[in-house]
């Protein structure tokens, strides 16, 4: 039976493959316009402690999506590095309140442009 998964798993990649595209899943695919609001949510102050910990913990699901991106995009990178025998390769490691101000900053200039795009923008900028 394992055997049968591990045959459409490979199967549905390597068509998403062929294809060359691929869907973005969770908080990626939304546009900016909705991390603007959750980010502005969470500066405002509440009386309530539960209310604050919950924008915070919405804001932490866009932050740390952009962090699996740019540690995929990194390693990704190291890889490509370790094949083609490079010394040095680009990396791009922000803190969390940089991070922040660049996806704001970013998704505030382009609204409409979806949330993926805006990381892979960042990243392409920042990195060194």
């Amino acid at each position: 039976m394992n055997k049968i998964f591990l045959l459409i798993a490979i199967f549905i990649c390597s068509l998403g493959h062929a294809k060359g595209n691929y869907n973005i899943l969770g908080v990626g695919q939304n546009d900016c316009g909705e991390f603007l609001e959750v980010y502005e949510q969470s500066l405002k102050e509440y009386d309530d402690d539960y209310l604050e910990f919950i924008h915070e913990a919405t804001l932490a699901r866009f932050t740390d999506y952009a962090k699996g991106v740019i540690t995929s995009t990194n390693y990704a990178n190291m890889l490509v590095a370790q094949v083609y025998k490079m010394s040095t390769y680009p990396q791009f490691a922000p803190q969390d309140a940089t991070l922040e101000r660049l996806l704001y900053k970013n998704c505030n200039e382009n609204l409409t442009t979806s949330f993926h795009m805006i990381i892979e923008s960042i990243y392409v900028k920042n990195q060194k």
